[in-house]
């Protein structure tokens, strides 16, 4: 099977390879709980790496956890006290990475192939910032290495073409910017080793002869376990739109200068935001929801996943409270199908047309409506085979809906009984008031009854 994903460098669909596919994902900074904005991007990353096992490709998947950076300095200080140190920090980032792995179970995201803490890797960071410095693309200035775009982009003539064309015309890199987080107006050489100051930092450094004392710019960290584990070509390279500029940006250039290899990246793969408010996301706003959140107003994490899959990866998608609920009584409803599914054959021309659809970049509301539009008719085996994929229920799930139907004819047992009565003795005006009398009472419940084949059963609302 063909299969075509947007390329955010070149913005154009690209055909993916046949064979196996590398693909790496920028994964959280571990400072603090990941929200649902964070797992928009995760989910969806997910989905697609399903889809493409499906279609007989095998993946090897690697996600880095950013656990040294200005943020996660700040928060590890703000707990352990100014002096804390590297132990500190790994204590912080630790539970909070657990945290994120406990999060993704909950929303069925598979785990990747390998999830790598940018700290672990620390001896292949500074010898990539050692190599940058004598190909004369990095330089001391102070006690911080810089990276020199314009040394960079005179040979390589590419800098910021991930951000769009002609992103340089007009702009001029001179400056340095020691954040690792900045924006387009703020086109400087940016930091590779940030130097250590200890009203900043605390304790938190690294030692190096050559590169000095202090820590890793986060760019580097990421260009490094993507060398590290595939060599000088990734074929995807996926993150957030935000991460387009400087983040990608600057692991395309820094990535590049060590190999001397280009592309960096056979396909760049962008996640829109997911907004609140109409505005983005972001920890930095306040304005994040985590996904216990959800769970403590009744919501379970895979009502979440639903809403996720109703949008195109590259629209941005606006969360409500409302959207939420309506999310929630569709797998409701879903589930409620599954439920009393039969076994049965399998339909294969509708799984070659979802099939189809994800394969033509990846358009996940027409697969996911092609899914819909036939699940009255699904088996048991269908629904397993499109949840392999999707992954929105879980078996126990099933099994407990089933337990609180029985629950709930047992409690009606006696009503059931007088309107059975009632419609064989042809009286069907009191069948009907019985019906009534009974959906009333489902209806706190959610459910309905359903006169079915088989008896007198209950559907979801």
């Amino acid at each position: 099977m063909r299969i075509k994903l947007y390329d955010s460098l070149s913005k154009k669909k690209k055909t993916l390879p046949s064979r196996d596919i590398s693909f790496y994902s920028c994964g959280p900074t571990v400072y603090n709980r990941a929200h649902i904005g964070n797992f928009r991007t995760y989910v969806l990353t997910d989905v697609l790496i399903k889809f493409l096992k499906n279609a007989g490709r095998r993946v090897n998947w690697v996600m880095n956890l950013t656990d040294v950076d200005e943020k996660t300095i700040a928060a590890t200080r703000a707990h352990y006290g100014a002096n804390a140190g590297t132990r500190d920090l790994k204590k912080l980032t630790g539970h909070f990475t657990g945290l994120f792995k406990d999060d993704a179970r909950a929303l069925n995201i598979d785990p990747p192939d390998k999830l790598i803490a940018a700290t672990s890797r620390m001896g292949e960071i500074v010898k990539n910032i050692k190599t940058l410095i004598s190909k004369g693309y990095a330089y001391h200035y102070g006690d911080s290495i810089y990276f020199d775009i314009k040394r960079y982009h005179g040979e390589f003539r590419d800098y910021g073409k991930l951000a769009g064309r002609g992103f340089l015309s007009g702009r001029r890199a001179r400056a340095r910017v020691d954040l690792d987080e900045y924006d387009k107006r703020q086109v400087n050489d940016f930091v590779l080793w940030r130097g250590y100051d200890q009203k900043r930092d605390g304790n938190i450094f690294w030692d190096d002869p050559i590169l000095g004392r202090g820590r890793p710019g986060w760019h580097i960290e990421c260009s490094s376990i993507s060398l590290s584990e595939f060599g000088a070509t990734v074929d995807i390279h996926s993150g957030g739109v935000e991460h387009l500029f400087p983040h990608h940006s600057n692991e395309i250039a820094q990535s590049q200068a060590i190999t001397g290899y280009r592309p960096f990246a056979g396909l760049w793969l962008h996640f829109e935001h997911l907004l609140v408010g109409k505005k983005k996301m972001a920890k930095s706003l306040k304005n994040f929801i985590t996904l216990s959140d959800l769970t403590k107003k009744k919501f379970r994490s895979l009502d979440l996943r639903f809403l996720y899959l109703s949008a195109d990866y590259k629209t941005k998608q606006n969360f409500t409270w409302e959207a939420l609920s309506a999310a929630q009584e569709g797998r409701r409803r879903l589930l409620d199908i599954i439920s009393r599914a039969k076994s049965g054959g399998v339909s294969t021309k509708i799984r070659r047309e979802f099939l189809s659809a994800l394969a033509d970049n990846f358009n996940l509301p027409k697969a996911v409506a092609i899914f819909f539009r036939e699940i009255e008719n699904f088996s048991i085996q269908d629904f397993n085979w499109f949840n392999q994929i999707l992954g929105l229920f879980r078996a126990s799930e099933i099994t407990e809906m089933e337990m609180v139907k029985r629950r709930l004819m047992h409690m009606l047992g006696r009503q059931l009984k007088e309107r059975e009565a009632a419609r064989k003795k042809g009286n069907y005006k009191k069948a009907d008031q019985l019906r009534q009398q009974i959906n009333r009472r489902l209806k706190r419940e959610g459910w309905q009854l359903a006169d079915m084949p088989e008896g007198p059963g209950l559907i979801a609302l």
